[in-house]
């Protein structure tokens, strides 16, 4: 879901410090997201990434069902690089994103 979303990477090369990954497995479990309202999150927020979802969760209510969820930080992913070039911050983004994605798929 992070698209090309990549500002993340470029803050943390400018600041010099490493991006250190959370993984929360089943954390999805607890909502079922039916849709995504476009009118509030765009008029409020300004931007259409701040869709907000229509998620339904225990006995369809806003309350998140009861499901086990484990958090895992990661080890610390380097940023070292050009913040200012595309390819140098497009790493960064794509080794943060792996990580969180290999976690996840072995707690799967």
């Amino acid at each position: 879901m992070w698209g090309a979303r990549s500002g993340f990477a470029r803050v943390a090369m400018t600041a010099g410090v490493p991006i250190v990954p959370i993984a929360a497995l089943g954390v999805d479990d607890m909502y079922t997201v039916i849709a995504r309202e476009r009118w509030l999150g765009r008029a409020v927020l300004g931007h259409p990434k701040y869709d907000l979802p229509i998620a339904f969760g225990r006995w369809g209510t806003p309350v998140p069902r009861p499901v086990r969820v484990t958090i895992r930080a990661l080890p610390p992913v380097p940023t070292e690089g050009d913040p200012t070039s595309p390819e140098d911050i497009e790493r960064v983004r794509a080794a943060v994103f792996t990580a969180i994605q290999t976690a996840l798929d072995e707690g799967a």
